[in-house]
């Protein structure tokens, strides 16, 4: 943008835009490119409020992934079918299928499971069916198998009854 030795004109006095450089007297500078306008503080103006902090880093001592993995529900647009996803963990995810809660199913586990295998459902820790543990990629393809067919179980893994163990005192 470059600035010719012109006369101001009276509009320009009376608004404090100066018309070589678009500055005001609020310290603000505007300057049209193409169809977007551009704004930029100068010195002693007004600053806006600081952005939120990023989450933190994973070398910085302090973990993304949340200590209780989170249980997910995916439904069909009718709400008939419900698949329950645990998400969270990188080695292991559990999944529990439901039709409009008349039939239940979990899936049956392949992987050694935890005894203390949980998730965070509701805001409420809960404990995982037994012998419930799959690996992370079947769940995903149970996912994708789950919207593509409307809601069916899935088939690319074996299905049980949910059931606990009693706790041992």
């Amino acid at each position: 943008m470059s600035c010719r030795k012109t006369r101001h004109s009276p509009s320009t006095a009376r608004t404090g835009m100066s018309p070589c450089t678009g500055a005001t007297e609020r310290g603000w500078h505007e300057q049209r490119a193409g169809h977007a306008l551009l704004r930029s503080y100068r010195a002693g103006d007004h600053r806006p409020a600081r952005r939120p902090r990023r989450a933190a880093r994973p070398d910085s001592g302090h973990p993304r992934v949340p200590a209780v993995p989170v249980m997910v529900s995916l439904e069909t647009s009718d709400k008939e079918h419900v698949l329950e996803v645990c998400l969270g963990r990188h080695d292991l995810s559990v999944l529990v299928w439901h039709h409009a809660f008349v039939e239940i199913a979990a899936s049956k586990g392949t992987l050694d499971q935890p005894a203390d295998l949980a998730y965070n459902f509701g805001g409420s820790r809960t404990d995982a069916y037994d012998n419930s543990a799959i690996p992370v990629a079947t769940a995903r393809q149970a996912v994708r198998e789950f919207f593509t067919t409307n809601g069916q179980r899935p088939t690319c893994l074996d299905w049980q009854t949910p059931s606990y163990e009693p706790a041992k005192g």
